[in-house]
């Protein structure tokens, strides 16, 4: 997205509809959607994928979804980075121009993003074609004709197919009233353009043309303009509220469901979009997904302010006075029981399934983290996390539009392509692992990661002071390296911190390929994702409740008089009572006790038990023995306190911590022993290390790979499940020498980090090791793949897809 420039008037001159089209060129045909050679106009325009079941939606959205941006991920194809034979695409000393990520690249990491947890794919960007050096793919020039840097129909239809076939879904970025950058005011092409209501005259900035679009100057006597809550203004701007424009735009769209086979639009600038033509374009394209079996097809929107403006494009909208008058009474409404006078829109006019990124959440998170500054949005929902989230139940329509029937959907991130990594700052790898557990654990939604996360990626590579954010590609690239020691500083935020953000150009980390599966952060998510699919109340539950706060309050110099509240959190998760019943379903409705806190610093909590008004008091009844979920998985056993809160219709005395006790920016999750759940095993190390680049003299060599595993594995299914393939100058493949391997129980924690990120908080350390020698090792590039293995008891594995899934690079 490009920054969006919020005003409640604006001048529309903007693009209107008319009988144009692309015609149909043999030339493009591996890359146009449309599939008429007909075609006259773009109503004309057909297609669809011949021979193909397309994929029904899920029956439920929230998983965890990762977000990438093609070209800054991995080049698999580099046949077309320089595809449409400009000066000015692809550049492997800079990081302005594109990087070189095609669908190819994403499709050979599908077993990587598989092997975390993660269900959903977001495209960050358009896959439809932008200007040549257009790496971001937030400037579309056109509704049909895929970017040839990309990928073609058929290489898309085929990654489409692969991420299937795993159990995931694939959700593509929708720009619906934003093209590219082709028009301009008349007398204005290189200045800010004045506010004017008579309008000003378009222009052609150059030769180019949109096809399916057209500019006019003529003025009407009258304009029927659509209801407005605010607009933003960027790049050229189509009249999506002009039914005849909207018809293109559905139909158009309508193709990269019928071709394509995607399970969703993520809608980028949502406030350029007018709310009811969103929720006509929305209507319309749930009618195409259905049209193929799709019946859940998710569309969640991007909104940059405040609850109360996101609101209106939630589901069929909510202005403030529409709120409803209790939670309780929210979770419990349908399409059938909710009354039409309290929503903006009529039934079936669903605008946003969920706020894509919300960044009421992100604000929140910000000054929870201890930035200073203007942070917040006014009006908008609470800073308090649990807070904000109680007030989304009556303020936004969470009802679902094909099934009727209450499902908050809101996606929630730390990070995403438009602003900086945690790690980028001074301790910022502890603070960002806090945020993931908050975005994961704590609220009820759909956790959202971006590119890199995972891997603690910490450079900035942005031009403006003003627009801060870090993209660089998972892929092996040394330009990032060379340009990655940031001076620019941030303009937007007061007190910027120091960190890493400031030396990466002197860390060779960052040159490498990123796709490590043992990285410590990885690995904690791994583990968040997995407790999500095993306590169904993590996943599913809509009831968050603070029990108890030990906080005070911190007034920062440039926050004026909004204060950062610090201190720790005592929250739970549950089912809603009377609407959910997880019998039968992973560990059932079994409740999950969240602590965390937002102190720099190891600290031990003390509280009196008998104080019912200060006590640390659990969900679970006095003498209950509680162990935490993530590593270290501490255990205590709970006093006895003065209070009973019923929950689950239980009366009994719930129990209480005398002193509790939390690292840095540290949190645990507390379940009863008797249903508490070892984690899978995870890769924690691989020596000598991925993309590891070694040199030596001889033409053929032996060398000694080591793999370091979170538990006690079964040896032989170490041996039988490891393979290797390799891209060598003479041609030849190396073997394993079985008779070398061993293996042995270890305790260490030394995964290979950043040196300038650190090690996080709650890294899951090493327990096994097996080691074994590879023979007759050419030059050249190998591969090391390991299928599932179980651990020594049997009862569980490493958990990896189907597919071959590999582990690390020498």
């Amino acid at each position: 997205m490009r920054f969006p420039f919020l005003l409640h008037l604006s001048p529309f001159l903007l693009l209107v509809g008319v009988l144009l089209a692309l015609r149909f060129d043999p030339e493009q045909t591996e890359w146009n959607l449309n599939q008429n050679t007909t075609a006259i106009a773009p109503l004309d325009f057909s297609g669809t994928w011949e021979n193909h079941t397309h994929q029904p939606s899920p029956d439920n959205w929230r998983f965890p979804f990762y977000t990438l941006t093609v070209d800054r991920f991995i080049n698999g194809d580099p046949t077309n980075d320089d595809i449409n034979g400009t000066a000015w695409e692809h550049d492997i000393t800079g990081t302005q121009l594109r990087y070189g990520g095609d669908v190819a690249g994403l499709q050979d990491t599908l077993d990587y993003l598989a092997g975390m947890g993660i269900r959903g794919i977001y495209i960050s960007g358009t896959p439809l074609i932008n200007a040549p050096w257009g790496s971001d793919a937030f400037s579309p020039l056109d509704m049909t004709l895929l970017d040839h840097h990309l990928g073609t129909v058929k290489q898309w239809q085929d990654l489409i197919a692969d991420i299937h076939a795993r159990g995931m879904y694939i959700i593509l970025e929708n720009l619906m009233a934003t093209m590219g950058d082709l028009i301009g005011f008349e007398g204005y092409l290189n200045e800010s353009t004045p506010l004017s209501y008579t309008e000003h005259n378009a222009v052609w900035k150059g030769s180019r043309r949109y096809h399916d679009f057209d500019i006019g100057n003529t003025q009407r006597s009258y304009c029927q303009y659509p209801r407005f809550w605010g607009a933003g203004i960027v790049q050229d701007r189509l009249r999506e509220w002009d039914p005849a424009v909207r018809a293109k735009i559905e139909h158009l769209n309508c193709l990269q469901i019928t071709v394509l086979d995607i399970d969703g639009f993520r809608m980028d600038k949502g406030l350029q979009i007018t709310a009811d033509a969103q929720g006509e374009w929305s209507h319309r394209i749930r009618q195409c997904a259905a049209a193929v079996g799709k019946h859940n097809f998710f569309i969640p929107g991007e909104v940059v302010g405040g609850n109360p403006m996101s609101a209106v494009y939630i589901g069929r909208g909510k202005e403030p006075s529409m709120a409803e008058s209790d939670s309780s009474v929210a979770v419990m409404l349908n399409e059938n029981s909710s009354d039409p006078s309290r929503y903006v829109r009529e039934k079936g006019k669903t605008g946003f399934d969920a706020v894509a990124f919300h960044y009421s959440i992100y604000r929140s998170l910000k000054r929870f983290l201890g930035l200073d500054g203007f942070i917040e949005a006014y009006p908008d929902s609470p800073v308090d996390i649990v807070e904000a989230y109680n007030n989304f139940l009556v303020t936004n329509d969470f009802i679902n539009a094909d099934t009727g029937l209450f499902d908050p959907r809101h996606m929630y991130g730390s990070e995403n392509q438009d602003v900086f990594h945690w790690p980028s700052l001074m301790n910022g790898t502890l603070k960002g692992n806090l945020a993931a557990f908050i975005i994961t654990l704590v609220l009820p939604g759909i956790p959202l990661l971006i590119w890199g996360q995972e891997q603690a990626f910490y450079l900035l590579d942005n031009t403006a002071s003003n627009y801060v954010y870090g993209r660089q590609p998972m892929g092996s690239n040394t330009a990032w390296q060379t340009h990655g020691c940031y001076k620019l500083g941030n303009s937007r935020q007061a007190n910027w911190p120091d960190g890493p953000y400031l030396d990466g150009c002197s860390d060779d980390w960052n040159s490498l390929d990123h796709r490590d599966p043992s990285h410590p952060v990885r690995n904690i998510l791994i583990t968040m994702f997995e407790m999500r699919r095993r306590y169904p109340v993590l996943n599913d539950g809509f009831h968050l409740q603070t029990l108890s706060k030990s906080t005070y309050d911190i007034f920062l110099p440039a926050s004026e008089k909004q204060a950062t509240e610090t201190g720790l959190w005592s929250v739970m998760r549950s089912r809603w009572t009377e609407l959910q019943d997880f019998t039968g379903q992973g560990q059932g409705n079994q409740t999950v006790w969240l602590l965390y806190h937002n102190e720099g610093i190891n600290k031990t909590y003390e509280f009196d038990c008998s104080d019912s008004s200060t006590a640390l008091v659990a969900p679970f009844a006095t003498g209950t023995r509680v162990k935490n979920l993530l590593f270290p998985f501490q255990e205590y056993t709970l006093e006895a306190s003065s209070k009973r809160l019923y929950f689950e219709e239980s009366g009994d005395l719930n129990g209480c911590l005398s002193n509790f006790s939390l690292p840095p920016w540290g949190y645990q999750a507390l379940v009863p022993y008797n249903t508490w759940l070892n984690p899978s095993p995870v890769i924690t190390k691989f020596i000598p290390g991925h993309d590891r680049r070694l040199l030596t003299e001889r033409l053929v060599n032996t060398i000694t790979v080591e793999i370091h595993f979170s538990d006690v594995m079964v040896c032989e299914e170490i041996l039988d499940s490891l393979t290797i393939l390799s891209k060598t100058r003479d041609g030849s493949q190396p073997s394993i020498d079985l008779t070398s391997a061993t293996c042995n129980n270890i305790a260490v924690a030394d995964a290979d980090v950043s040196a300038l990120t650190g090690r996080p908080t709650g890294e899951i350390p090493s327990a096994f090791s097996f080691s074994v020698n590879l023979r007759g090792v050419a030059h050249g590039i190998h591969s090391i793949s390991l299928g599932n293995v179980s651990t020594k008891e049997g009862k569980i594995s490493t958990n990896v897809s189907n597919m071959d899934n590999p582990v690390d690079n020498i």
